[in-house]
């Protein structure tokens, strides 16, 4: 089984866009100081990457986490946000751990739903990500003239489907996308390119309606 396979009903639930990063992550958990590497990240958490041995000191028991008993983690983190390394805090309530078995040993993602920042985290974290998604965004709306799938959108701009449909409901939110139609006939549009196409339609309409009458008027004559 591949190892995406493992996580990815968890990683189905993000109500946004993740940002790969891969870079080292300091974990506090309850006075112990552990290194892991930070997989992803996004407005409403992250995804870490520990051995075996981390996550026995974050969750020795093994089991399934209850929400109301989930670890709380701290987090710090540097990023380089438009030019400034900014340093990052923030604490936030571990949802899932999943073994990744690889060729080097057992990895382990970690899940983590934020809490609370320290300072102005929050801010510097949105940024980093509006910075990272701003190229597929208007790559995605340069082939949306015209209604397309999500299949067809991520064949046009060479991405995968999923980073398409994670980056979507983004573009719906800020009203630059509309969509058309349900389940595997849905497709979506440039809002300012439909506005168009109906304005076209309906000077079209307007244009035969007016001939119509025109020839009526010339027979009556």
């Amino acid at each position: 089984m591949e190892k995406d396979q493992l996580y990815k009903p968890y990683e189905e639930q993000r109500k946004y866009p993740r940002i790969i990063i891969n870079c080292p992550v300091n974990v506090g958990f309850k006075g112990k100081d552990l290194r892991a590497m930070l997989h992803d990240l996004s407005p409403d958490g992250l995804q870490i990457r520990c051995d075996r041995n981390t996550l026995k000191a974050i969750h020795p028991s093994g089991a399934f986490i209850k929400k109301e008993a989930a670890p709380v983690l701290d987090v710090a983190f540097s990023l380089l946000v438009r030019n400034n390394n900014r340093q990052i805090g923030a604490t936030g309530a571990m949802y899932y751990f999943v073994l990744l078995p690889g060729d080097e040993g057992v990895e382990v993602a970690i899940g983590m739903q934020f809490k609370s920042f320290k300072g102005r985290s929050s801010k510097y974290i949105d940024e980093f990500i509006d910075d990272a998604l701003t190229p597929i965004e208007n790559r995605i709306l340069s082939v949306l003239a015209v209604p397309r799938s999500i299949s067809e959108i991520a064949e046009l701009i060479g991405t995968k489907i999923q980073d398409v449909d994670g980056i979507l409901p983004k573009l719906i939110y800020d009203r630059e996308v509309i969509s058309i139609g349900l389940g595997k006939d849905r497709k979506h549009v440039r809002l300012v390119s439909a506005i168009t196409n109906m304005i076209d339609n309906f000077v079209d309409l307007e244009k035969r309606l007016t001939s119509l009458e025109q020839n009526m008027e010339s027979k009556k004559e």
